[in-house]
């Protein structure tokens, strides 16, 4: 199953990527500070139905668990 990833510049705040697929999107900021938050809404639906704020380092955790690369400390 394909998902198109669209990206947006939000002046003076970050920029969003959207991935969107079945019954929901996904909606990634990378903030100018280095955080990132995380949008779940289902289709449709004006308000997420989850928000995940990461700081830098949260994030890249995450992504190397996401990628399959997460080795142990």
């Amino acid at each position: 199953m394909s998902h198109t990833v669209r990206k947006t510049e939000l002046f003076g705040i970050g920029t969003k990527y959207e991935i969107a697929g079945g019954s929901h999107r996904l909606a990634v900021l990378e903030l100018k500070d280095g955080n990132f938050e995380i949008y779940e809404l289902e289709a449709g639906a004006s308000e997420p139905t989850a928000v995940i704020r990461l700081d830098e380092q949260e994030a890249r955790r995450a992504a190397a668990i996401l990628s399959g690369s997460f080795f142990s400390e």
